[in-house]
């Protein structure tokens, strides 16, 4: 059965020469798991939308066992990311803290609303790839830590001081 969702990669491991899992954060089922066949072969058409931190719409074939990605329309990558060691290490903390806090295969913000997970984490990656200071980018990881937080329902009482 196919299914189609958008979402950003947040986790990819490499299995064989030329394959690799997927963990894609979705709106509508949270983080899926899914192979991505061929996907590092040199001449694949998945190859420039199935990398770390791409948003992209991804067409998924459901099996008994796991999803399968049959193709991907790339939105947005986050290459720059990668040109900056501060900024790769503070996406991939972003990426680890929604993949091992966001359940797996549940649905989440499903209507596009402004508590989308997915759109959140978008801006989060924006914010962070345009960061021209490291002031800059440890404003944007308060920013992502507080209001992620507060989507888990982990919210502080900001109004005053408890003493």
């Amino acid at each position: 059965m196919l299914f189609t969702y958008d979402g950003i990669i947040v986790g990819r491991r490499d299995i064989g020469e030329s394959n690799c899992f997927l963990d894609i954060l979705t709106d509508e089922q949270g983080i899926i798991e899914a192979t991505a066949h061929g996907v590092k072969k040199i001449n694949s058409s998945l190859l420039g939308s199935c990398g770390l931190f791409s948003y992209a719409t991804f067409c998924l074939n459901k099996t008994k066992l796991r999803y399968t990605v049959n193709s991907a329309k790339p939105k947005r990558s986050f290459h720059e990311l990668g040109t900056d060691i501060e900024k790769l290490a503070l996406g991939s903390y972003f990426a680890q803290a929604v993949k091992f806090c966001t359940p797996q295969e549940q649905a989440q913000y499903g209507d596009g609303s402004k508590d989308s997970l997915v759109r959140f984490f978008a801006i989060a990656l924006y914010e962070a790839e345009n960061a021209q200071s490291a002031a800059r980018l440890s404003a944007v990881k308060a920013a992502f830590e507080l209001r992620y937080s507060c989507m888990l329902g982990y919210s502080p009482d900001l109004r005053g001081c408890c003493n």
